[in-house]
């Protein structure tokens, strides 16, 4: 085998095994963006829920004290940008496929609807 057959076998060779490097990585990516996507929903979903029912049953607050609807409305911002971000993780998003998230127990009813509302924001 001459000089330039040998080098241009290294040089395939290497971009092959570069090739399947990359791919293993963007898969590892995508995978743990995935994970802190559904991770930042529920926690901003827990929390939400939380500061809903919180000001719903606790006395009013006093004037000086901070604003329990404006917290709430901020909290609510952050659920709607972790849900478009969520969305945003998956090719093609569908009610199918919200459907699909209710029935394997990663969603609740209500959630679902609040995911099919931001489907396309």
């Amino acid at each position: 085998m001459d000089p330039v057959g040998i080098l241009g076998l290294v040089v395939g060779v290497t971009g092959l095994v570069f090739g399947i490097y990359q791919n293993r990585s963007k898969r590892q990516i995508r995978r743990l963006s995935l994970l802190n996507a559904w991770t930042q929903y529920k926690t901003a979903s827990a929390a939400l829920g939380f500061l809903d029912k919180y000001y719903k049953h606790s006395d009013p607050l006093p004037p000086q004290t901070s604003d329990g609807g404006s917290a709430i409305a901020k909290m609510s911002e952050l659920h709607k940008l972790t849900i478009r971000n969520l969305l945003h993780q998956y090719d093609d998003v569908s009610g199918r496929l919200i459907e699909q998230w209710m029935k394997e127990g990663r969603i609740t009813e209500g959630q679902a609807y609040f995911l099919k509302e931001n489907m396309f924001d």
